[in-house]
């Protein structure tokens, strides 16, 4: 197998590389700041994302979706977006997936476009009770536009999420999948 090299705040790590048929994704495992140096387009090798400790990573054409597996991680799409490939589009494929118990994940400033079928950010499920005695902001999405989108975010975590300056389709959903999840809403638009 080949090895890709992924970055992270001060040493490299390595993951084992993946064949096009395995699930592959780019994952995030070390807190900090990562940007989009261009627009991801999924099912393409077009697309970028820097590393906090300024390493350059391309995005490749095998990599399913975005995960962020660790806490206090920023994902700054800088004005560009997350699409998905036309021949891709049909699978159930979420852009960003964020692992169970991760706080202070922000996700901000860009689009996340035409994921049909699958969800433009996928929180995963961990234990009702961590929102109850835990009322901190886990996760925040701001500035952010989604664009042929059919279900923006899946809340199916019990945990506490901001949604500030967010543009979404007219007639789509949040969908919230527990009953302990608190949803905090700053200028949120259905056009």
């Amino acid at each position: 197998m080949t090895k890709l090299f992924l970055c992270v705040l001060i040493a490299v790590y390595y993951l084992n590389g993946m064949e096009p048929s395995d699930v592959c994704a780019f994952t995030i495992t070390e807190p900090g700041l990562y940007k989009l140096g261009n627009s991801i387009i999924f099912g393409t090798n077009n697309g970028q994302i820097i590393c906090p400790n300024g390493k350059i990573i391309a995005w490749k054409r095998t990599y399913q979706k975005i995960i962020i597996n660790t806490s206090n991680t920023t994902l700054d799409l800088q004005g560009f977006s997350i699409a998905c490939a036309e021949d891709i589009c049909a699978k159930e494929l979420d852009a960003i997936t964020i692992r169970p118990r991760r706080k202070n994940i922000t996700i901000c400033n860009g689009s996340i476009e035409d994921f049909v079928n699958g969800y433009a950010v996928l929180i995963e499920k961990n234990s009702e009770f961590d929102a109850i005695f835990d009322r901190s902001v886990h996760v925040a999405l701001k500035n952010i536009l989604f664009r042929h989108v059919s279900k923006p975010l899946g809340l199916y975590a019990a945990l506490n999420v901001l949604l500030e300056n967010i543009t979404l389709p007219l007639g789509v959903p949040i969908v919230a999948k527990n009953d302990y999840s608190s949803i905090t809403f700053k200028h949120v638009y259905h056009v």
